[in-house]
């Protein structure tokens, strides 16, 4: 009888030894869903809207309507004045860049192309 206690001692502790594996297994599991759950509401991405971050960009003015500068300056000349409106590269600056209306780009425009052909400007600036 001895041995037979021994033998249903044994199965007793082997399946309190299984039951707790599975406990600490099903805990465990538990657990990490539960941790996945929580990162995955973390993680959340909010809404486009609020995700872009908006620029605001101040309506440029023509410096020659406003009266900052004098139209009459507009002259192939004048370096100090056309060089404002071109690029490091030589290239001239674009009316949505520089501010100008369409009436002074063109004069600028025209008056940077004179001064090219006269050497006075680099048609490109290397």
């Amino acid at each position: 009888m001895s041995e037979e206690v021994k033998i249903a001692e044994e199965a007793k502790q082997e399946l309190v030894a299984k039951e707790t594996e599975n406990l600490s297994l099903s805990v465990t599991s538990e657990i990490i869903e539960e941790e996945v759950k929580k990162e995955k509401e973390e993680a959340v991405v909010p809404a486009a809207s609020q995700e872009k971050k908006k620029f605001f960009f101040s309506k440029r003015v023509c410096k020659f309507c406003t009266k900052q500068l004098d139209e009459s300056s507009i002259n192939y000349k004048n370096l100090d004045l056309i060089k404002r409106f071109t690029m490091a590269s030589g290239k001239i600056l674009p009316r949505r860049i520089s501010g100008n209306c369409a009436r002074h780009q063109k004069l600028i425009a025209r008056e940077i192309k004179r001064a090219r052909i006269l050497a006075l400007l680099p048609f490109v600036d290397r």
